[in-house]
């Protein structure tokens, strides 16, 4: 069964740069999990410095919120203790 998951700024580079290391993997990773995945703006924005010499690379990156396989809405507050 897929699942979401939470997800940080490593597996996004790796998923939009063909030249990264780990691109097969991320590929196969978010193949493995339910959309949306949960991140944060912080995780965005350091994905993006990271991706800004790939070509398209942050474009991607947007595309990914736009299309709703990335989501924003990352809320812990339900998970803390009363």
């Amino acid at each position: 069964m897929k699942r979401p998951v939470i997800v940080d700024a490593g597996p996004l580079v790796a998923l939009l740069n063909r030249r990264e290391q780990h691109h097969a993997w991320a590929q196969e990773q978010f193949s493995l999990i339910a959309a949306p995945a949960y991140t944060c703006e912080s995780v965005i924005s350091e994905a993006a410095f990271l991706l800004r010499n790939v070509d398209r690379g942050v474009e991607a990156l947007m595309q990914l919120l736009d299309r709703g396989v990335v989501s924003l809405r990352f809320d812990l507050s339900a998970e803390l203790l009363p």
